[in-house]
């Protein structure tokens, strides 16, 4: 029994750690921009676009458990977010397709295929 306690804590510790050290990989070196520098970043031409731009970076950081002021358009998402959502084992992924399905009416798994933050932006036209 106790065996299975100590095992059980060692691969919580092991996920913990390893999805600490993954997303500390991930944003290591980034600072947090504003708003306005994002919207310039994402090359946002018009306030619309711009509050369009925030508010879509605002789910994704919600749904990986990042900062979205520490999002860039090179960002991918396999690879890059999937990785730190891979110690959930998927579910910022699904969450973000259901909102991409909800409100692009966008099927397209983002992290079956090799996309940039920007690349989707463009695929939804925002």
């Amino acid at each position: 029994m106790y065996t299975t306690i100590l095992g059980f804590s060692i691969g919580l510790l092991i996920l913990i750690v390893g999805r600490f050290a993954s997303k500390r990989k991930f944003l290591s070196g980034r600072e947090n921009l504003t708003d306005v520098e994002l919207i310039k970043l994402f090359s946002s031409d018009s306030i619309q676009r711009g509050e369009r731009v925030i508010s879509v970076l605002i789910v994704v950081g919600r749904c990986y458990g990042v900062s979205y002021k520490k999002l860039r358009p090179s960002d991918y998402f396999k690879g890059g977010l999937s990785e730190i959502d891979s110690w959930r084992a998927g579910v910022g992924s699904i969450r973000f397709q259901h909102f991409l399905v909800m409100e692009f009416g966008s099927k397209s798994p983002i992290n079956k295929r090799l996309i940039t933050i920007e690349g989707l932006f463009r695929e939804l036209g925002i």
